[in-house]
C-alpha cells in the first residue's frame, strides 16, 4: 500500500498480488495472510515506511486493545486523526475487531465533532495525541 502526501488525500493501493482486496477488511486479510514476505515493504507514508511484518504486529496491538475494551464486532469506533501511518494501522486494526470505524475530522468544531459522536453511537474514540 502506498499512501500520496502531497496533497494530504489519501489514495491507497495494494500490491498487485493482492488486487482482490478490498478496502480495510480487505487489508486486514491480506496483513494477516501466510505467504507475505514480513520484510517487504507495505506502505509509506511522508518518507515513513512500515514493513508487512511491522504492520501485521500493529494491526494486532491496535485489534487486541480494541477487544480488551470491550468492542465487539459491528460496534463503531471513533477516529480523531489527521492522515498518518498510525491512521491506517487503527483503521485495519479495527476491521480486524470487525468494528466500524467512524472517521471524525479534525478541522470540525467540538460541538460538530460531539453531533457526530452522539449520532454514531460509537462505543470509543481514538484520539491523536494533538488534539488532546
Amino acid at each position: 500500500m502506498e499512501i500520496d502526501a502531497r496533497d494530504r488525500r489519501s489514495t491507497a493501493a495494494l500490491p498487485a498480488e493482492h488486487s482482490e482486496s478490498l478496502g480495510p477488511a480487505g487489508a486486514a486479510v491480506s496483513v494477516e495472510r501466510g505467504g507475505l514476505d514480513l520484510d517487504r515493504t507495505a506502505i509509506v507514508f511522508d518518507g515513513r515506511t512500515r514493513t508487512y511484518g511491522e504492520l501485521r504486529e500493529r494491526v494486532r496491538r491496535v485489534a487486541l486493545g480494541l477487544a480488551g475494551i470491550g468492542i465487539e464486532p459491528m460496534d463503531r469506533v471513533a477516529l480523531l486523526s489527521t492522515n498518518s501511518l498510525e491512521y491506517l494501522e487503527i483503521e485495519v486494526g479495527i476491521s480486524a475487531t470487525r468494528g466500524i470505524m467512524v472517521p471524525l475530522n479534525w478541522r470540525l468544531r467540538a460541538g460538530e465533532l460531539a453531533n457526530l459522536l452522539r449520532r454514531s453511537g460509537a462505543q470509543a474514540i481514538l484520539v491523536e495525541d494533538r488534539f488532546l
